[in-house]
């Protein structure tokens, strides 16, 4: 994590704002959180920024998924990356897998539009520390963001949750 004061910048094209609204859920906040958002839907990412940009140690910013995201991460010294998984079907593992590899202490949330196990399997190869539903609502994502940004692995309770792809993990390791 960042250890700058919060700003809750919004970073949008490489144009910065403020703003100056605060939302808390009742999670302390210690330091800035800078996210990128990796989605290639406009409609989405300003949804995501909606909802997010309330939280006072967020700092967003907007990343084209054509646009070199592995220098951009390493430009920005991004903490947590909100990775669609369709951009094109399985652009996002692969980034998702990249990351992981050279940058380890930025996390990966992947975001997929129909949660299934198969895609779960697969974020977990990637090294993943998160795998969500798009539908989720802003209080979860927000607690999500926060898990991972600690250092946490949410994906874990989603393998728990699904004994089969429990098991598949387990035989992916013994094989």
């Amino acid at each position: 994590m960042n250890k700058r004061l919060a700003t809750n910048e919004v970073n949008t094209n490489c144009d910065q704002a403020t703003n100056p609204l605060i939302e808390d859920i009742g999670e302390v906040v210690m330091s800035e959180v800078i996210i990128a958002i990796i989605d290639r839907s406009e409609f989405f990412k300003a949804g995501v920024r909606q909802k997010l940009s309330a939280q006072r140690d967020f700092r967003l910013m907007d990343c084209d998924p054509d646009d070199e995201p592995l220098n951009f991460i390493e430009a920005y010294s991004v903490d947590v990356v909100l990775l669609d998984i369709d951009f094109p079907i399985s652009k996002g593992l692969e980034l998702s897998r990249g990351i992981s590899r050279h940058y380890p202490n930025t996390r990966v949330i992947m975001l997929s539009p129909f949660f299934n196990d198969e895609e779960l399997f697969e974020t977990i190869k990637t090294g993943a520390a998160a795998y969500i539903d798009k539908r989720t609502n802003a209080k979860d994502l927000i607690s999500t963001i926060r898990k991972v940004s600690r250092g946490e692995y949410p994906i874990n309770d989603s393998i728990i949750a699904r004994p089969a792809i429990a098991e598949r993990v387990l035989k992916q390791f013994q094989g």
